[in-house]
């Protein structure tokens, strides 16, 4: 029965082999052959590896994370790993990868279709930088457990957490290098919720791997906010040119401005909004409205135009293409966002709770456990409706610390010496500006935001 068995084996070898097949060892640096080979529109593969495919976080429930990685073009075995999180909750991280600081851009190919280009601002020119689509039901991540599909902070956070390690199980080679945890918007919850896992987890190496975090645009709640979020915005629209002088009066008039305002408000921000328009986009002044953002209901959602968006939907749906990025052939369609119904992507099973009314106390939790982590917080200065600059520096000035430098503007090097954006240094923590930023700041401003977080990770910005 052994010699059988032998025969049979070198048999499979001999038929793998001249049909061109190569088992296990396929991408050359392990055994779980997610190495991409070739993509779909892209003439030539670039020198630096890229990978994808799943990282089960539950056996039992069937539940997996799908990733997307690419290593550094400058030095994979010494540059830091960067993890990148989207926001929603409920949007995938591709989004990140093909529009903001990932090494991929789609556009109109010569004979029409989709053609793939490498991104002269992508991250992975400093660093390793890993995209994960979670939770379960988010972009290609999925579970054989529909209930799994209920899901909320906690249980997210634990399965960023059991996929960062199954992932190191994955790619054993990384295992000593840097960690920092970066996102944006509703990022800004999943990213300290993440690092709180893994500063009080049983892992030390990644505990004592992880350096800091970045978050753009974040998703706050704090009781300034609260208190003055309809004047805070009702201010933004008239210094913006949005709304004319004589709504504005009436909002003053009517005791509008001051914290906690009367409920005659309402009508008047509701008559506010309706002047600025359905087409305003709230994640950028400067934009027309294409793209919804997943649950934080900003306002109606028009079809996307004919643009890089579009573009990066249809490719992501190629069947070519899933299966380049070995995409499991049984799962759904690709879409940016999992929303609620009747918005983008609304056929999406995720059905997300938010547990964490104010994300405060993790910082001060950070603060007080590992005050050797660096938090890097930045607003792109166009998003004035969805996670504006105001609403950020709000929330951190809850935190009570006095600037150490104090606001200044940051430059990008070899840009003719113009402003960036601004930066202020507090002795936890670091908030920038993005000049010309909309919500997504790596999308607006790709060299700015190459520039300020690359600068932060060796400890040189501002």
């Amino acid at each position: 029965m052994t010699l059988l068995r032998l025969l049979v084996a070198l048999f499979c070898a001999a038929a793998a082999a001249a049909h061109g097949v190569v088992a296990a060892e396929s991408d050359g640096d392990g055994k779980h052959g997610d190495l991409i080979t070739s993509l779909p529109g892209l003439e030539k593969m670039p020198d630096f590896k890229m990978y994808s495919g799943y990282v089960t976080v539950d056996k039992d429930h069937g539940r997996a994370l799908f990733y997307f990685f690419a290593e550094s073009q400058n030095d994979p075995s010494t540059d830091p790993i960067i993890l990148w999180q989207q926001g929603g909750p409920g949007c995938s991280s591709l989004v990140g990868m093909m529009t903001e600081n990932g090494p991929l851009r789609a556009k109109v190919g010569k004979k029409g279709g989709v053609a793939i280009d490498i991104n002269g601002w992508s991250w992975n020119r400093f660093a390793n930088v890993l995209y994960v689509d979670a939770p379960a039901g988010v972009g290609f991540s999925y579970s054989n457990t529909s209930s799994d599909y209920n899901t909320n902070d906690t249980k997210t956070a634990i399965d960023n957490y059991a996929f960062l390690q199954g992932w190191f199980d994955k790619f054993p080679q990384f295992a000593n290098q840097s960690i920092w945890l970066t996102g944006e918007s509703y990022g800004g919850n999943y990213v300290p919720q993440l690092a709180q896992q893994i500063i009080t987890g049983k892992d030390k190496s990644l505990s004592s791997r992880l350096k800091g975090f970045a978050v753009g645009n974040p998703v706050f709640s704090c009781d300034a906010w609260k208190a003055t979020q309809g004047n805070i915005q009702a201010n933004l629209y008239y210094w913006h040119g949005l709304i004319p002088l004589s709504i504005y009066n009436e909002w003053e008039q009517t005791g509008c401005a001051r914290p906690y305002p009367p409920s005659d408000c309402d009508a008047i921000m509701k008559r506010m909004t309706e002047m600025v328009g359905d087409n305003f986009d709230p994640d950028n002044l400067f934009s027309d409205l294409s793209l919804g953002n997943a649950t934080l209901g900003v306002g109606p959602v028009v079809p996307p135009n004919e643009t890089v968006y579009a573009l990066r939907n249809t490719w992501l749906n190629q069947k070519d293409v899933q299966a380049a990025l070995h995409v499991h052939d049984d799962k759904r369609k690709w879409v940016t966002c999992c929303a609620e119904p009747g918005q983008s992507g609304g056929h999406c099973q995720l059905n997300y709770t938010n547990h964490w009314a104010d994300i405060l106390p993790l910082y001060r939790l950070f603060f007080d456990k590992r005050p050797d982590l660096r938090i890097l917080v930045y607003s792109g200065d166009l998003d004035i409706a969805t996670c504006p600059f105001a609403y950020a520096q709000l929330c951190l000035s809850e935190l009570g610390y006095t600037a150490t430098r104090q606001w200044q503007p940051w430059r990008v090097p070899g840009g003719a010496n113009q402003t960036a954006g601004y930066v202020e240094v507090y002795p936890r923590f670091t908030y920038a500006t993005v000049k010309g930023a909309g919500h997504e700041v790596p999308q607006f401003q790709p060299a700015a935001a190459f520039h300020m977080v690359s600068k932060f990770i060796n400890a040189s910005f501002p």
